[in-house]
């Protein structure tokens, strides 16, 4: 629903501190709800986007910074000699490899998984993936504003998320519960 979409785009711009005028870069397809919701947040939030070619490469063309972008693991990986054009980054669609995760663990951009499916409207949750205190202990999924989180007798995930879904879902995703808004994803 259009109010799901606007309450997801309001919730990440919250937590990502993203106000109007934001100059954001859109990279991925709007045949998916990753893309649709860059092009939603946008225009409800009055950012300033630019649009290129969904390509392994994105960054490959560009010269002008960012404060946002979206991007999938693969494109990540192909975009690391540019990356420090965009200020905040969140990386979706699948898990980060450990050879990345290396190759940001000291880069300026601020890189963020997250964690979410088309039921969600995009994320519900997100977790650092550089820039991590190393006295902490390991670095959990936190929730967006407004969503609640609990597991079921089976250890999956159960998201009660009013504002961008009409019901409560219950994903096979396990998890461990770390606090009542932090999880860690078991598979």
């Amino acid at each position: 629903k259009k109010k799901h979409m606007i309450n997801s785009a309001l919730a990440t711009g919250k937590y990502f501190e993203l106000a109007p005028k934001t100059k954001a870069l859109l990279c991925l397809s709007t045949n998916f709800i990753a893309g649709k919701m860059m092009l939603a947040r946008a225009l409800i939030l009055g950012w300033h986007l630019d649009i290129v070619e969904t390509k392994t490469n994105p960054l490959e063309n560009i010269s002008k910074n960012y404060d946002f972008s979206a991007m999938v693991p693969l494109q990540l990986h192909h975009s690391l000699g540019k990356i420090n054009h965009i200020r905040k980054l969140i990386v979706g669609g699948g898990p980060v490899s450990e050879t990345v995760l290396n190759e940001i663990k000291d880069i300026k951009t601020n890189v963020y998984a997250t964690f979410g499916m088309t039921e969600t409207v995009s994320h519900i949750a997100v977790k650092k993936l550089n820039h991590i205190k190393v006295n902490t202990n390991k670095n959990y999924f936190t929730v967006l504003p407004d969503i609640e989180i609990l597991t079921d007798l089976n250890g999956c995930l159960v998201i009660d998320a009013p504002k961008i879904s009409d019901k409560v879902i219950v994903t096979s995703d396990l998890v461990k519960m770390y606090s009542d808004n932090q999880f860690e994803w078991l598979g």
